[in-house]
This record gives C-alpha cells, structure tokens and sequence, in this order.
C-alpha cells in the first residue's frame, strides 16, 4: 500500500464575502515552524526584561529607603555633634577658670617662696602646660580636653603638696623669730626677708661634725663663750663660702689663725678660722659654694678644725638657727 505525502505547502484560503470568490495563497510549511518560533522567542524575552524590570524596581526602592535612613541618621548625628560642641566649650571655660586659678595659686606660692627665701621650683606642671586648641574635629577636641584635665589634676596635686612643703617650712621660720619681732605685718615682712638673706648651707662639704656648739664653754680650762660653731674636718678640706659677698678680711687674726670673713647683704657676715690656706683676697667679690679655703689648725686651737661664725651687724648668732633651715628646704 503506498504512503500518502504531506503537502510541501500550507495553502491558506481568504474568505471576504459570498459574492467574492475565494482567495488563496499557499506557504512553505517551515515558515509556520519560524513564526511560532520567533513569536515564543518574543515572549520569553519580554518576560525576562519584565522580570528584570521588577527587579530593578525593588532594588531602586530598597535604595531610596537606605537614603532616607543615611538621611536620618546624618540629621541625628548632627544633633549629637552640636550638644557635644556646647559642652565641650563648656567644659572648656570650666577649664580655663581651674587654670587661672592654679596660676595664681603658683604665682601666690612663688611671692611667699620670694619673701620666705626659699627656692623657687624651677619648672611646675601648670608651665609645662601647652596651650588648647578648641578648633578641630570633636573627638579630637574630647582629647584635647581630657588631656588638659589630667594635667590640671596633675598641677593641683603638685601644688597641694608643694603648699603644705611651703606651710612647715614657713612654721620653721615663724619658731625661728621671736614673739615681739612678729606681732606686727611689718616686722613679720622683715623677720622674714632676714632669715631668707642669712648663710643656710654648710661651709663645707663632707658630713659635718660639731666638736663644740655655740654658746658658753669651757675650753682649755677656761670659761668662755664659743661665738660659733667648730666643725671636725681634716687638713686641707675644702672650706667654701656659704653665701655670696665681698672678702673684708683674708689674713691672720690673733687666736682665728689664718681667717677669711666674709660681707653679705643685710648685715650678715661669716668668719672662717684656723685655716691652713687661703685662696682668696680682700675686696674679692666671690660666689655661693665657692672654695675660698683649706682647712687646718692654725690659732688657738687643739687640733684641725674649722671654727665657723655668722654674725648680723657684728653680733654672733647660733649658726645652727640658718643651718637648720637649709635642712628643712631640702
């Protein structure tokens, strides 16, 4: 039996109207495979760009919601930078007024020290202070202040303890005066401006050993008044002056030995006895710690010492009153 074929053409009838005749082309078979093709190729392009479309649309959503949110959160963290600014600059002024005030708490320390005649300090806290700069980023102002603070609390502590330093020295000289010669402001002032231009160090260097006070003694079997101190040193130890002033007298001295005395501001004056030789001139101008002797026995003595004075407009006093307070200074 033979096997029908299929048509090679698709033939398409077109119907107008019944008094028309009918129309009618005919088609390759494949281009009915090629339109539907195209046609479902169409389809599922539209539907991936529609699909990517929506996409799009999410992801542009999404992207506005964050902006809004960044938005906010900027507005926010102005607001958190503007009330820090205020109180920082507050903190700032607080700052400023505690500074000021620890100055003038070391200016008053260092005017008391002046009239006190003790050292002044040679560098504190409060000057080694840098100065703030209020301008700048936040955090780093924060730092900034933080930082002052600390050494602001580090300038208190250094002043309380350097006010109750200043407070028992200042009791040691107040002991020092007597009662009649400090009951007015004015002979306290001067009380005062003489114990800090009076010799406070010891005239030399080695530990220091008193072989007889100041005062009533009895030396070589007579009754006598010691107008100083005598100081157990070798020969040759180093003899230096105790405070700055001019050499009055470089020589021998019936009893002294050789002896060098020296002038000092406000009537002081300090005797250096029993030498064995001396390194200075009268007239000579000479400095606070400055060699101007070598120690021996020379005089009226019983062995090699230094017999030390200071005097206050020629009358002796107990040398240890002055050299107690270089102890209390240190």
């Amino acid at each position: 039996m033979q096997r029908r074929r299929k048509p090679d053409n698709l033939t398409i009838l077109i119907i107008s109207s019944p008094e028309e005749p009918i129309k009618h082309f005919s088609l390759p078979r494949w281009t009915l495979k090629a339109v539907l093709l195209i046609g479902l190729a169409i389809l599922l392009v539209a539907g991936y760009f529609s699909l990517e479309y929506y996409r799009n649309l999410q992801d542009l959503a999404a992207l506005k919601r964050e902006q809004e949110l960044y938005r906010d959160k900027i507005q926010i963290f102005r607001l958190i930078l503007y009330s820090q600014q205020e109180e920082i600059r507050e903190i700032s002024q607080e700052l400023e007024t505690v500074q000021t005030k620890v100055k003038e708490v070391e200016e008053l320390a260092m005017q008391v020290r002046g009239l006190a005649g003790l050292p002044q300090p040679t560098i504190t806290p409060s000057s080694q202070q840098e100065t703030v700069n209020y301008s700048g980023f936040v955090v780093k102002k924060v730092a900034q202040e933080l930082a002052t603070a600390q050494k602001l609390k580090e300038a208190l502590e250094y002043h309380r303890a350097d006010l109750k330093k200043l407070k028992d020295s200042l009791g040691v000289r107040l002991l020092k005066i007597p009662p009649e010669k400090r009951d007015t402001p004015e002979k306290l002032r001067r009380e005062l401006a003489l114990l800090a231009a009076a010799p406070t160090r010891w005239p030399v260097d080695v530990k220091p050993i008193i072989t007889s006070g100041f005062g009533p003694r009895v030396f070589m079997g007579k009754k006598e008044f010691h107008t100083g101190l005598d100081i157990g040193v070798w020969y040759k130890t180093p003899v230096k002056a105790t405070k700055a002033g001019k050499v009055v007298f470089a020589g021998w001295k019936t009893g002294y030995g050789l002896t060098v005395e020296i002038a000092h501001e406000m009537g002081y004056s300090t005797i250096y006895a029993h030498n064995s030789y001396l390194l200075v001139k009268r007239g000579e101008e000479v400095k606070e710690g400055q060699v101007i002797a070598l120690s021996g026995d020379t005089g009226r003595t019983d062995g090699p010492h230094l017999h030390y004075e200071i005097r206050l407009n020629g009358k002796p006093l107990d040398p240890l009153v002055f050299l107690s307070l270089n102890v209390e200074e240190k």
